[in-house]
């Protein structure tokens, strides 16, 4: 599953590039792509670090709204180097 992701990840990318040099995509496409991706792997290293330290932890469908309002490539990013939701068969179901 996770293969799948990292193509997805990889293909979308890539595309925005290409579309992007071939004057069919506005600049402003990626910038948002790249900010709210940022936006949620921070959001998803904060609740890591809550989890680690017994704190407060930010509710799933927060985190999942993050990752449907164009944060995805962050939070793959997130679940991968920071190895958190993860394992949790739930989450990643409704990922």
């Amino acid at each position: 599953m996770t293969v799948i992701k990292y193509m997805l990840f990889c293909l979308l990318g890539f595309s925005l590039i290409v579309s992007y040099f071939l004057a069919c995509t506005p600049l402003i496409i990626p910038l948002i792509f790249l900010l709210v991706s940022t936006i949620t792997f921070l959001v998803y290293a904060r609740d890591k670090y809550a989890a680690i330290h017994d704190e407060w932890r930010i509710a799933e469908n927060t985190l999942h709204s993050f990752s449907l309002l164009c944060g995805w490539p962050g939070a793959i990013i997130a679940q991968h180097i920071l190895r958190h939701k993860n394992r949790k068969t739930s989450f990643q179901i409704t990922f």
